[in-house]
């Protein structure tokens, strides 16, 4: 509650769902999803949610759509890919039409990851693309000396950066 209250505080308009089932997706600009990981028998991760639902990126991917959003998975390993032909949870987003996805490539502390995410969203809210908003969170945690875990912050994206001349 209090990682949604922070969110909540830093953009004009929030559209709060507590329960995994169901999302909708279209109109969001900023998607947060934070919840926790596990990993089924053939290795393929799924995000569990406090109400005890869970997803899979498969699910995700051919759920529905997801707008040019940048959303931002708040779980560990939400970036990584497992073995075989499974798509990691954050792929799972491109596919289903996000245009950037912020998560994690490993394990990150709770608190961390709180401090993290909570620096991408006042970047993001301040008008920073997802790539400058990690970067810039990136740093903070380093000036701030928070340990290693701001290593594990990535982004996906289905941009492809102009040429700089």
């Amino acid at each position: 509650s209090r990682e949604l209250a922070d969110v909540q505080a830093m953009y004009r308009h929030v559209l709060i769902q507590e329960k995994a089932g169901g999302a909708r997706f279209a109109d969001a600009e900023v998607i947060h999803i934070a919840g926790h990981t596990e990993r089924q028998g053939r290795g393929d991760a799924t995000m569990r949610f406090d109400d005890r639902t869970s997803t899979s990126w498969a699910s995700i991917a051919t759920g529905p759509p997801v707008s040019s959003a940048t959303v931002e998975l708040a779980a560990c390993e939400t970036l990584r890919r497992p073995q075989g032909f499974a798509l990691s949870l954050g792929a799972g987003f491109l596919a289903a039409g996000a245009g950037d996805v912020i998560g994690t490539l490993d394990a990150i502390a709770d608190e961390d990851a709180y401090d993290l995410f909570r620096d991408v969203h006042r970047q993001l809210a301040a008008g920073a693309g997802a790539d400058e908003a990690v970067r810039r969170a990136q740093i903070t945690a380093l000036a701030a000396r928070r340990g290693v875990d701001w290593q594990s912050i990535a982004v996906l994206t289905r941009h492809i950066p102009q040429r700089v001349q």
